[in-house]
């Protein structure tokens, strides 16, 4: 659901100079000289839930900013490693300070490196470390982002000999390193994707926001019980619909970002809580906007997901299939009987509408595989996703190729692909004809050809794969000609 609340403290202008990042703001004649090198470049993030995520570093190559009247200028080169995780809240760190040729600039290019995410001990992987870096293979990184990410300036920055002026390059922690896998649901992460995500704010221009969202934890007409609601996703939007910032409230409910001077809506997502959107407010230039608002907890939810068989390559997702009418069970955590069943349908998806809010645990099985699920599932109202993958049991696939005479074929390709259209096994025969080969259960596609005349038979392949392995017979007789 989607409510529109009125803000609980509504539009205070607490008169809160941004001064206190800037040496100057504004650019009167009256402005008194700048102290030191005219422009500053700050790296923030936008908020992040970060207790099961202890660091997440970048590492920034090279800065450039672009004239609009031509040319490019380089403001930092060098190897600056940033931890985001801290800088939250308000919270920047200076990347570099110089002297920059007076002029106006619209656009900043800047090259990133893959950098490391470590994740808290209470965190959930898939493999044995809680580190992922591009060296052990848990970081994926896009070789696009080394060559550099291009990020315009909704406000020009203007730089002048006399005055201070200052950059924010706003990196979005949640869109930077997006899991594969949840933290928070077994099996766990399996890898992380690093994608630089950044938007840069002229500071000098800014107002600042401020907000505190609360819950009121089930019982609307009793504000006594109203908690802080960490871990809400807030998205800014401008009078233009265009998403302009976004975050994620800290433990205490809060969050601050910057804005450039406008009107703005705010709209608040939190896990079981009614989507919020809030009144529409002002930012004004050196103020901070401080609102906030109360979002209705839910009182039932749901829980949605797919299952997967797994491929050949655990750290590889592109050669899993999904599996068609697996059994999957959901159980409050605490209860012997399931509190609901069912089975996946033909895109192997599965569904649980309705549950009362609560902790469950979600057992999956299917023929030939070995059990699985997800433990400590929280349903929601959008729907929890719990994707789950089943390692599928093996059969050793053992059998004979002739030729339309009976006779043994020497060096018949076999090749085995599944039902994504993924190799997943490919033999020769010996001298007698004979082949073996251990497959993955399911429903596959062999294809054998004769070297010697280039026949071809393909077939569809059942492998029903058992615990403990056992071998299954498949034997062919390819035709005389092509």
């Amino acid at each position: 659901m989607h409510r529109t609340l009125r803000m609980t403290a509504g539009l205070l202008l607490a008169g809160l100079a941004l001064c206190g990042l800037m040496t100057a703001c504004g650019g009167g004649s009256g402005a008194a000289p700048a102290q030191g090198p005219n422009f500053k470049l700050y790296v923030t993030d936008a908020p992040f839930p970060g207790d099961l995520v202890e660091s997440a570093t970048i590492v920034i190559r090279e800065v450039r900013v672009r004239s609009s009247e031509g040319g490019w200028q380089t403001v930092f080169d060098g190897s600056a490693e940033i931890d985001l995780v801290p800088l939250t809240g308000g919270v920047v760190e200076l990347l570099t300070e110089i002297d920059l040729e007076p002029g106006t600039y619209d656009e900043v290019r800047l090259i990133v490196d893959a950098g490391e995410v470590v994740l808290s001990d209470d965190a959930l992987v898939r493999g044995d470390s809680h580190v992922f870096n591009s060296e052990n293979g848990g970081l994926h990184f896009p070789s696009g982002a080394q060559t550099g990410i291009k990020v315009k300036l909704d406000e020009a920055i203007v730089v002048v000999t006399e005055l201070s002026t200052e950059l924010t390059l706003d990196f979005d922690l949640a869109k930077n390193f997006v899991f594969n896998g949840s933290p928070e649901v077994a099996p766990g992460v399996r890898r992380v994707l690093f994608t630089p995500v950044a938007r840069a704010i002229n500071s000098t221009t800014a107002g600042s926001v401020g907000v505190e969202f609360v819950s009121d934890q089930g019982t609307p007409d009793d504000e006594m019980d109203d908690a802080p609601l960490a871990g809400a996703q807030v998205r800014a939007y401008d009078s233009e619909g265009a998403e302009a910032a976004s975050g994620v409230t800290d433990e205490l409910g809060g969050m601050v970002f910057q804005l450039a001077p406008g009107t703005y809506t705010l709209e608040v997502e939190a896990s079981n809580h009614e989507t919020t959107t809030t009144e529409s407010f002002e930012v004004f230039l050196g103020n901070r906007t401080s609102l906030g608002a109360v979002l209705v907890a839910a009182t039932a939810g749901d829980v949605m997901g797919v299952v997967m068989s797994d491929g050949l390559d655990d750290m590889d997702d592109t050669d899993d299939v999904v599996l068609v009418g697996a059994t999957v069970e959901i159980t409050l955590q605490g209860e012997a009987t399931p509190a609901a069943s069912t089975t996946t349908d033909e895109n192997g998806a599965f569904r649980f509408d309705s549950l009362p809010l609560g902790t469950y645990d979600v057992a999956v099985t299917a023929s030939g595989h070995a059990d699985g699920g997800a433990l400590g599932v929280a349903p929601s109202l959008g729907g929890t996703a719990v994707p789950v993958t089943l390692t599928p049991y093996t059969r050793n696939l053992t059998g004979t190729i002739t030729d339309d005479a009976a006779a043994a074929v020497d060096g018949a390709t076999i090749v085995v692909k599944n039902a994504a259209g993924v190799e997943i096994g490919s033999t020769t025969t010996a001298s007698d004809g004979t082949y073996a080969l251990s497959l993955p259960t399911g429903t596959h596609e062999i294809t054998i050809t004769n070297p010697g005349t280039g026949a071809t038979s393909t077939q569809a392949l059942v492998v029903e794969g058992t615990d403990p392995e056992t071998d299954q017979t498949l034997s062919v007789q390819l035709p005389a000609v092509p």
